[in-house]
């Protein structure tokens, strides 16, 4: 089954030959690889139609069904996505608050030390002019 060979020399350079092979047996052609059956089952199983009023009335029939089913998934990721946004919204908010609890204790401790700082200073100045 060895395919006989013509090889006819192009070229022939420096750096290499050049050259063609012509094949005269093409029985590699014949064979059935598993994509090309499954490329030719495919066709076969899809009949066009020549019908293009029956073609469409066969769509609009089944659209309904598919566009129904369509619509549901979306309104269940629209469902999925705003109960997300809410639990984000709701960790946002608590995050917040305890930033803002944290602000204002610091801001009441600085309150306090800068009174402390006051009157210590004032403590310092009455007591330096007594001297």
């Amino acid at each position: 089954m060895a395919a006989a060979l013509d090889m006819s020399t192009l070229a022939e350079t420096s750096q290499g030959v050049a050259f063609e092979i012509n094949v005269k047996n093409s029985s590699g052609a014949a064979t059935m690889t598993p994509s090309r059956a499954r490329l030719e089952a495919r066709l076969s199983q899809a009949k066009p139609s020549m019908d293009k009023k029956k073609d469409q009335t066969e769509e609009e029939d089944s659209a309904p069904s598919s566009i129904k089913e369509v619509a549901e998934k979306a309104k269940e990721r629209n469902e999925k996505r705003a109960e997300a946004v809410e639990r984000i919204r709701q960790k946002q908010e608590e995050n917040l608050k305890s930033l803002w609890e944290a602000l204002s204790t610091a801001a009441e401790q600085a309150g306090k030390h800068f009174e402390s700082v006051i009157a210590k200073a004032a403590l310092f100045s009455a007591f330096s002019y007594r001297r």
